[in-house]
């Protein structure tokens, strides 16, 4: 139905498409189009997909979505015609059909999950990020702040700083659009010298934290960049880790398959 491109003074020009999307489906693509009509003899213009007519637009709407192109061959051929000018006006331009060559399309760009968990009390509050199985790594932000780059899978447990207003933002490192943001307002801090959790008495020292129990019990304890100090290596009913330098420490006891984090102040 279309001709090649002439030097008559109608003329389809500069032809191009961006912007194209597979469907969830993988059976159908969405792209736009624009281009420059010159000495058109109608206010609309039709569109072939491989020479079979398949929709009509009016010029005034350029740069124009089309949606619904069905995908059948790795590629095809699309054509721009005048609409009262099929046989001396058109112009044409090959676009792919196969999801694997649609820019911006896919499952490559679908965005991961993030799990953000919250833990408040009169101490402190933490947060965890747990992330399910995503190829590459992300990005913690706090208040505008890059805290690190992690890899997917892993979880990752920050101190927030404390009596704040905290935006927590997560980032995809390769893309940008997968993004997560949290407002969380942090308590203030409080001194711990000595605390009883469920029968574990957990207390701090000068250069030191110690944590003894009636049951056995693991410990760690983070930087408050969620760096790890300190991992116990199998419970036991007393945990202690010494020469630490003055500063604000997370703790974490596990006992009996439960778990309490706290906020600590080391001299």
């Amino acid at each position: 139905p279309c001709c090649e491109d002439n030097e008559d003074d109608c003329s389809i020009n500069g032809l191009e498409f961006f912007d194209l999307e597979c469907s969830d489906d993988l059976e159908f693509i969405t792209l736009s189009i624009n281009f420059e009509p010159i000495n058109t003899t109608n206010d609309f213009y039709d569109v072939f997909v491989n020479d079979e007519y398949f929709a009509s637009y009016l010029y005034n709407d350029l740069p124009q979505t089309i949606e619904g192109i069905e995908i059948n061959d790795e590629y095809s051929i699309l054509s721009v015609c005048d609409n009262d000018n099929p046989d001396e006006c058109c112009t044409t331009i090959e676009i792919p059909t196969n999801c694997d060559d649609a820019t911006g399309t896919g499952d490559e760009n679908d965005c991961p999950e993030w799990e953000v968990g919250i833990q408040d009390n009169d101490v402190n509050t933490t947060i965890e990020v747990l992330s399910g199985e995503f190829d590459g790594t992300y990005t913690i932000e706090i208040n505008g702040e890059v805290q690190g780059t992690y890899t997917y899978g892993s979880s990752v447990i920050l101190v927030l700083t404390p009596g704040m207003d905290n935006t927590i933002t997560l980032t995809d490192s390769e893309n940008e659009e997968c993004t997560l943001t949290l407002n969380v307002e942090s308590s203030p801090i409080l001194s711990i010298e000595e605390e009883v959790i469920n029968g574990i008495v957990f207390n701090t020292q000068s250069g030191s934290i110690n944590a003894t129990g009636e049951v056995d019990f693991s410990m760690s304890v983070y930087g408050v960049d969620g760096r790890a100090i300190y991992t116990s290596t199998h419970p036991t009913n007393r945990q202690q880790v010494d020469n630490l330098p003055s500063g604000l420490y997370l703790v974490g006891l596990e006992y009996e398959g439960a778990r309490v984090l706290r906020m600590v102040y080391v001299y």
